[in-house]
């Protein structure tokens, strides 16, 4: 088959959570079958300053319609790997930013324009070449318009860009909600803009346009997809949830074992496997002493490696801090994310430095590190 997927990360060009991985092992799995793969994502400029995008030229240039204008960009195309082609929509104004989705302390004010622009740059890309995809797999808020921004240029074209559509939520917190005004950017019909469609509180919603528009809906585990038709888990999409259950799927995400596997990662001081762990004893000494601890510490070593949002059950590791101080053990968080928590943890370090252990950051390595030392 040829199939489309559209994100907003992607491991190893960007990282800053599970979606850059879960599509990057995705894709890597489908080509590895035989399929073709055309993997889009924004061209920030991490990325385009990185070493897999370095002297490599623009392949196409584009025009995209934005409410009553016209905005330019470009396209970086690579070939990372048999079966797999990945296309960069680059705009300076859009994606040459320090940060992919905010300052550091809040969104970007620009999110919607950014996001529309970088959607109908992947279905304007796929008529410019004619790439005729089996299945369009879009993943996120990010992408949440793809299926609408598809059928719109096909039925403006006359053409078929793909078969179906797939949309899949990998965290429902993250919703994509802007004001009203941002719908005109689309371009689309405004019969569509209403309680049965984008609408979500008198705002545009994308999360809500990517389920109610996509002709399948995935998410990343059978229990997260019976979670999310919940009030309590829903974050007031369970409604919209609802209207979709017979096309709703919870597929279990897995690790890419030729990433997270023990036995051969360079990441790691030495290698183990289940039949030989002496490596693990090296990278646990190795991983107690980057934290100022005694190499040899016997007790028990936690660990979690995340980014910081509620979604994510931080509350529950704050809230345990009194067993933490209490027993002998230690505990480890690697991550960044919402200001709260990078304090929240940070306060909790500065109270427990000889048992508790936060680095707030991104950081591959460390991130290999951590979960091949700590228990």
């Amino acid at each position: 088959m040829r199939i489309v997927h559209a994100a907003s990360e992607l491991f190893p060009y960007l990282k800053t959570g599970g979606l850059a991985d879960a599509v990057a092992a995705l894709c890597g799995a489908l080509a590895d079958k035989g399929h073709e793969l055309a993997v889009f994502m924004p061209g920030y400029r991490s990325v385009l300053d990185g070493p897999h995008v370095a002297g490599a030229k623009p392949s196409h240039k584009l025009k995209i319609e934005m409410g009553d204008e016209f905005l330019a960009g470009y396209v970086h195309t690579l070939h990372p790997r048999a079966n797999l082609t990945i296309y960069l929509i680059c705009r300076e104004e859009f994606f040459d930013r320090k940060l992919p989705y905010w300052t550091g302390e809040r969104d970007y004010d620009d999110n919607g324009a950014r996001f529309t622009f970088f959607q109908k740059a992947v279905v304007e890309l796929m008529r410019l070449t004619d790439f005729k995809a089996d299945i369009l797999h879009a993943h996120d808020w990010q992408c949440g318009l793809l299926p609408l921004f598809l059928r719109d240029a096909e039925q403006r074209y006359g053409i078929t860009l793909a078969l179906k559509t797939v949309f899949t939520i990998h965290n429902i917190a993250y919703q994509g909600i802007f004001p009203r005004k941002s719908y005109a950017l689309t371009n689309l019909p405004e019969d569509l803009m209403t309680i049965d469609g984008l609408e979500y509180y008198d705002q545009m919603c994308m999360l809500k346009a990517g389920i109610v528009y996509a002709d399948k809906v995935t998410t990343v585990s059978p229990t997260y997809a019976k979670e999310i038709q919940t009030p309590e888990f829903g974050n007031g999409m369970d409604g919209v949830i609802g209207t979709r259950l017979d096309d709703l799927h919870g597929l279990l995400n897995g690790i890419d074992t030729a990433v997270w596997n023990p036995a051969t990662d360079q990441n790691l001081p030495a290698r183990y496997t289940a039949d030989d762990l002496a490596g693990k004893a090296v990278c646990r000494g190795k991983l107690l002493k980057e934290f100022g601890w005694n190499a040899k510490f016997k007790g028990p070593v936690f660990s979690m490696v995340c980014r910081f949002t509620a979604a994510k059950g931080l509350d529950l590791v704050l809230g345990a801090r009194e067993f933490f101080a209490a027993e002998n053990c230690r505990l480890i968080i690697l991550g960044n994310g919402e200001t709260q928590y990078e304090e929240a943890f940070r306060e909790l370090a500065a109270a427990s430095p000889a048992k508790v252990g936060v680095s707030v950051r991104h950081d591959e390595v460390m991130s290999h590190l951590v979960e091949a030392g700590a228990d």
